[in-house]
C-alpha cells in the first residue's frame, strides 16, 4: 500500500473514532414493536436503568442511568401513538407506543444522568390521536430529583413552529402535525438532565419517545471538519493511481 495512503486512512480512523459524542434515545412503552437501532426502552415507572446505549455505536455509555419516576401518573398503551412514520430521529415504533399521564398532581420525571457532556440537546415526542389531551414539558439540568424546578418553557418545535411547549396538545401538535418538541444547548447538573411531563386536561398526555444528545465541543467539531479533510485527500490519492 502506498505509504501516504497508509498514513491517510490512519488519520482517518483516529479522526473518526475522536469525534464521536453522545447520542441517547429513549422509548417510552415496550409494548409496541422494538425500535431499529441502539434505543433505551423503559416500560415501567419508578425503575432505574444502569446501562445505557449510545444510539450511534451501541456502546454502553460509562456511568451513564436511566431514571423515570411517575407512579400513580398513568399509564402505559399503544393506541394511534403517533402518525408520521419514521422520520429525522424518531422511530415508527418507538412513537407508537407512550405513557400517558393522567393524574394532574403527579408528573413524570425521566432523569438522565453521569452525562459528560458540557451541553445537549433535547427532543421530546408527546403525541397520539385522542382529542383534547394537553399539557406542560419541562427540561433542564434540574437536580436530579423527581419534579425539580426547571427553566422556562422552549418554544422551538421539530418542524419550526413557534409552539410553547407549556401548552402541548398531544393530538393536534403532536399527532396532527407530526411535530415534536426540541431544546437546545441544555446544561446539565452534576451530570443530569431532567425532563418533567405534567397532564394538563382532556383525556391525558402522552409522552413517546426522547432524544439526548450531546452537543459537539469546539474540538469535536474541528474533528469532523478534519476528518472531512483526510477524505478528500484519500480520494485524490485513488484518483491519481
Amino acid at each position: 500500500m502506498n505509504r501516504n495512503l497508509r498514513a491517510l486512512l490512519l488519520a482517518a480512523a483516529l479522526v473518526a473514532g475522536g469525534a464521536q459524542s453522545e447520542i441517547i434515545r429513549i422509548d417510552i412503552g415496550g409494548s409496541a414493536a422494538a425500535p431499529s437501532g441502539n434505543w433505551n426502552t423503559v416500560s415501567a415507572m419508578d425503575s432505574l436503568q444502569e446501562t445505557v446505549l449510545d444510539y450511534a455505536t451501541g456502546q454502553t455509555i460509562a456511568n451513564a442511568s436511566i431514571y423515570v419516576a411517575g407512579s400513580g401518573s398513568g399509564w402505559f398503551d399503544n393506541y394511534q401513538g403517533w402518525n408520521g412514520g419514521t422520520t429525522d430521529w424518531i422511530d415508527a415504533n418507538a412513537a407508537a407506543d407512550y405513557f400517558m399521564l393522567g393524574n394532574i398532581e403527579n408528573p413524570v420525571s425521566v432523569i438522565v444522568g453521569g452525562l459528560s457532556g458540557s451541553a445537549y440537546t433535547i427532543k421530546v415526542l408527546s403525541s397520539i390521536n385522542m382529542s383534547g389531551t394537553h399539557g406542560r414539558v419541562e427540561v433542564g439540568g434540574g437536580d436530579g430529583s423527581p419534579g425539580s424546578t426547571l427553566p422556562a418553557f422552549t418554544t422551538t418545535t421539530g418542524t419550526g413552529a413557534s409552539i410553547s411547549s407549556a401548552d402541548w396538545y398531544s393530538q393536534i401538535d403532536g399527532y396532527n402535525s407530526e411535530n415534536w418538541m426540541v431544546w437546545e444547548s441544555v446544561t446539565p447538573v452534576d451530570g443530569n438532565i431532567t425532563i418533567n411531563s405534567y397532564y394538563g386536561g382532556g383525556d391525558g398526555f402522552a409522552l413517546n419517545a426522547l432524544s439526548i444528545a450531546a452537543v459537539p465541543e469546539p474540538a469535536t467539531a474541528g474533528l469532523i471538519g478534519l476528518s472531512a479533510l483526510v477524505l478528500f485527500g484519500i480520494r485524490r490519492l485513488y484518483s491519481r493511481v
